[in-house]
């Protein structure tokens, strides 16, 4: 396929490879951990693990600017002494950034006590791992990359089998294996860049500060986006506790099993784009468009057996596949955004209009969920928020894209939303499993088969 030239056949493998390893080190995590460990302990688990997923502050958007400055260039063509420079000179900041996180913390009562610590270096570790991650991903080196987190991975699922193996039922030893891991990543990743340890360097002021105001755009974009799934299970272990929240972060979780795999193959892409023309991203763009939305409305079916056998596997989480389905809409609509969207947002160098559109989404749905709260304090309606604002986040980011590229905007997303919003309607009313599957796969082939007649004019030119 043309619009994946440039995408080496083992770059796909090796990422292909190390993310079903990592998807298999999530269900682990997630319901692994969540069959062994008590309702309150695995919500815990999952609070520590979405107060981690914040700490892309700390290091004040340095990283991602090193990923969009060095995008699409070789290893060999980077000024080592440069990236040695930022290294050091960024993790000097993120250190006292943290130390001074920890003394604000000390005197409030913002995180629940006992996970301050354990986040605060779990985000030096991971932030620290994802620099060295995004100088691999930037030059292609997508082998090494993957290698570390083969190495991550592995720990991870024998260190979890070994605690469970011997009736381990304390979510705080997790967070112990979770941070070992990430050391052995990042030990690894260090044999492929020993020249940051080759003589001392000097603080590159005036380069750090370019850095950063290309990179701290697209940090604050991510750190936004990521409230949009995050604000929701805040707001619902504020008022319903740490077990609705439990409950709720399983299914929640399920979900990021697709979108992680989504968010790494945005980044292959990244690089493979900023190497293309204008034109060349254009053609790219409405090709990716229509074989993704296909392929993303498939993710609707495997809802049905991989609920029965959960629910059979887990009963006191039967609740957490049940509001699973509602969420189902977020697969085609983030994995949209992860894969497509980002990727041309960064190689475009969009990245303030990303943030706008992420802190209106944030905004929007803040305003939902508390009037919703006022009138009606309903989980599921919390939820429902949150798939409609993920998927006007969407329709923002194609129709920004959109007109950048003077076509008209997608009929597949109309589509999209009338297929989600159907088959969640069919499930409320009570229809049967086996009609929601074949009326999913009708519509699906419809959409293959038929386009060109049921939606709009695919593309004008001006």
């Amino acid at each position: 396929m043309k619009v994946l030239k440039g995408i080496s056949g083992s770059n796909v493998a090796y990422v292909l490879s190390s993310q079903g390893i990592t998807i298999i080190v999530n269900l682990i995590m997630t319901i692994g951990v969540a069959k062994v460990l008590g309702i309150n302990d695995f919500g815990y688990w999952q609070l520590f693990l979405l107060y981690v997923s914040y700490t892309g502050f700390f290091h004040l958007g340095i990283f991602d600017g090193v990923y969009l400055r060095y995008g699409g260039k070789r290893m060999a063509d980077l000024d080592l002494l440069e990236v040695r420079s930022v290294f050091w000179s960024a993790t000097s900041i993120q250190l006292l950034l943290l130390l001074l996180t920890y003394l604000i913390f000390l005197k409030t009562n913002f995180l629940n006590e006992g996970l301050v610590v354990p986040v605060l270096i779990t985000a030096f570790l991971t932030n620290t791992q994802f620099f060295l991650y995004f100088v691999l991903l930037a030059t292609n080196n997508i082998s090494k990359y993957s290698k570390a987190i083969l190495v991550e991975k592995g720990f991870f699922i024998l260190a979890i089998f070994f605690y469970f193996f011997n009736d381990g039922k304390n979510f705080q030893v997790l967070i112990y294996i979770y941070g070992i891991g990430k050391i052995l990543s990042i030990s690894t990743l260090m044999n492929f860049f020993s020249f940051l340890f080759n003589r001392l360097v000097s603080f590159p002021q005036n380069l750090l500060l370019k850095i950063f105001q290309t990179g701290v755009l697209l940090m604050l974009a991510n750190v936004t986006g990521a409230f949009i799934l995050g604000i929701p299970r805040l707001f619902i272990e504020d008022r319903w506790g740490i077990e609705v929240f439990g409950k709720v972060s399983l299914a929640f979780s399920t979900i990021f099993f697709f979108i992680v795999l989504f968010s790494q193959l945005s980044l292959i892409l990244f690089p493979v784009l900023r190497n293309k023309n204008f034109f060349q991203q254009k053609e790219s763009f409405l090709k990716l468009r229509d074989v993704l939305s296909r392929t993303l409305m498939l993710f609707f079916i495997l809802y049905f057996p991989l609920s029965s056998l959960l629910s059979f596997f887990m009963p006191t989480y039967e609740y957490s596949f049940v509001i699973f389905y509602y969420l189902l809409p977020i697969v085609i609509f983030d994995g949209l955004n992860q894969i497509l969207y980002l990727s041309y947002f960064k190689t475009l160098n969009l990245q303030k209009k990303l943030l706008g559109i992420n802190i209106i989404v944030v905004l929007f749905q803040i305003l939902l969920i508390y009037t919703s709260f006022y009138f009606f304090e309903n989980v599921i309606l919390i939820l429902l928020i949150t798939v409609l604002s993920i998927l006007l986040r969407s329709y923002l980011c194609e129709l920004t894209l959109s007109k950048l590229f003077k076509i008209s905007s997608s009929g597949s997303f109309i589509f999209e939303v009338i297929y989600s919003f159907l088959l969640i309607s069919l499930h409320i009313l009570g229809v049967e499993m086996i009609f929601i599957v074949l009326i999913a796969f009708f519509a699906i082939l419809i959409h293959y088969k038929f386009r060109g007649l049921l939606l709009f004019v695919r593309v004008y030119e001006k």
